[in-house]
């Protein structure tokens, strides 16, 4: 299973960039408060075990599986008192059926106002790092190194571990959230391209994406009323102008990194 826990923090790692086919979902109430959800699609990821071992995938037990954040959160030593009270709320659902070319995580939530969720969309990856909750998931040990060739390879030695700063774009975007507003902008656009095509992690999902076909990435934003002003090249409003839709693709966002970037007034 340590594949599977690997598969799933390779994921974590950019779900804020180009996840693989992930989607976050930000509900709001009209007092501010809310939930924050994102879910990361990895069937391709199966695709890409094939490929890689060809029956790899075979070692993925079919698993359905709830982590309360509040199991680990009340012990920790490291969360800050903001980030236990947050994640008390959330939890994540692992789902994986490699026969059916499934495996999904779930993580979700709740946000008492602005000022929260500001800090759990940008920071949800260390915290949930923090708990170290995404170990339950590596509930198999392996004894015995993966052994050498095709069949049984180790994909953890030949992918690498996650390099440097886990969200390589943290530090050149900003999402901001107030009591009638949502953004989500670039704000060094010289120094995000630079991270974009030095990171090895993102680089190396851009080398795979001619097996793995683009990876997509969406932003739904549920708003408590009508939409007064909405910007971005790919953001679109319902009928109703009360969800917003900022749907992209890895390969939009090494074209333009505007292409998931968005502002919202309600």
């Amino acid at each position: 299973m340590k594949k599977l826990l690997y598969l799933f923090v390779i994921a974590l790692t950019i779900c804020f960039t180009a996840c693989i086919d992930s989607e976050e979902k930000i509900s709001l109430k009209e007092d501010g408060s809310g939930t924050y959800q994102v879910t990361m699609d990895m069937g391709k990821m199966i695709s890409m075990l094939s490929a890689f071992g060809g029956d790899e995938k075979k070692k993925l037990e079919k698993k359905d599986t709830v982590i309360y954040f509040k199991d680990y959160a009340d012990t920790s030593t490291t969360l800050t008192a903001e980030e236990k009270e947050i994640l008390r709320t959330g939890k994540i659902l692992a789902h994986v059926d490699t026969d059916k070319g499934e495996m999904k995580i779930v993580m979700d939530a709740l946000f008492k106002n602005a000022s929260q969720l500001s800090y759990l969309r940008t920071n949800l990856q260390e915290m949930v790092g923090k708990t170290k909750a995404m170990e339950k998931l590596n509930d198999k040990k392996e004894d015995k190194p993966a052994e050498e060739g095709t069949h049984g390879m180790d994909l953890t030695p030949k992918m690498g571990a996650p390099k440097g700063n886990a969200n390589p774009f943290k530090d050149y975007y900003e999402f901001k959230a107030t009591a009638n507003s949502l953004s989500y902008v670039v704000k060094d656009k010289a120094a995000a391209m630079k991270a974009l095509e030095t990171n090895e992690d993102l680089q190396m999902f851009k080398k795979m994406a001619p097996m793995m076909g683009d990876m997509s990435f969406s932003t739904v934003i549920e708003l408590p009323k009508a939409a007064k002003k909405v910007e971005g090249v790919n953001a679109k409003l319902s009928d109703d102008k009360k969800t917003v839709t900022i749907a992209t693709t890895f390969k939009q966002i090494f074209a333009n990194l505007d292409a998931m970037a968005f502002k919202v007034e309600y």
